[in-house]
């Protein structure tokens, strides 16, 4: 099975980098293992008998920020749901789409700060200036 998944991963490996960055270049990518959980716990003969299966793979990419950047990270496939269920980012030297969501959130909130703070001190100028 590991072979199969390096073969496909090569195939979908910008697709698998867009899905942790915004922006760069997947260069390659190597699958280090696979992990399986069967049915009933128990190892069974046919791949129609895997739960789920994690995969753990480096992807090796070159961005803005770096020529020689690298994720490392898992997925896990649902079997019989037939969806890649939850990705997770073990580490990286490049900035992750949650990073820049984090960024814009926190840019967002320092802006409705100032302004809540820009018109409560305007509030009270005003209401300094008509009580004088």
């Amino acid at each position: 099975m590991e072979v199969q998944l390096q073969t496909y991963y090569d195939q979908q490996k910008q697709a698998i980098f867009e899905a942790f960055h915004p922006s760069g270049t997947a260069k390659s990518i190597t699958v280090h293992d696979v992990s399986l959980n069967w049915k009933d716990g128990h190892s069974r003969p046919t791949a129609n008998d895997i739960q789920d299966f994690t995969v753990r793979f480096t992807i090796y990419l070159t961005s803005p920020l770096h020529d020689d950047g690298f994720t490392k990270a898992t997925f896990t496939y649902d079997a019989e749901a037939r969806r890649y269920i939850r990705a997770q980012v073990l580490a990286t030297n490049g900035i992750t789409k949650g990073d820049t969501v984090n960024a814009v959130g926190a840019a967002l909130g320092a802006i409705l700060q100032y302004q809540a703070e820009k018109a409560g001190a305007e509030k009270a100028a005003r209401d300094y200036l008509y009580n004088q």
